[in-house]
């Protein structure tokens, strides 16, 4: 895990083949035990639970197939925790995602 406080994401810049993301989260709700106990899945969260769809931000020189504002999708074990400034993201190199969506261009 990266922690900076004092820095922007936008000031970060990948190495390499790595990728910035801004994870995309996914509506999961609330959790109830077998006794009627709500746990909500912020207290329940396990690598299992991590998003694996995200926004791309930046690349780092040697990415070759995704781009900046494209969609990509990895496993839910992998990537590396930032956090910044102005909020929390992931990092993967371009090896770890096994597929992207283009941007929609009007």
């Amino acid at each position: 895990m990266v922690k900076d406080k004092n820095t922007n994401v936008e000031e970060f810049i990948p190495m390499q083949n790595f990728i910035v993301v801004e994870p995309i989260q996914l509506e999961q709700g609330e959790e109830v035990t077998e006794s009627g106990l709500i746990i909500s899945m912020k207290q329940n969260e396990s690598v299992t639970d991590r998003p694996t769809t995200g926004k791309v931000l930046s690349v780092g020189p040697d990415v070759k197939y995704v781009k900046k504002d494209y969609e990509i999708y990895w496993p839910k074990t992998d990537g590396l925790d930032l956090t910044f400034k102005d909020g929390e993201f992931m990092m993967f190199k371009e090896d770890s995602i096994v597929g992207y969506k283009k941007p929609k261009r009007d």
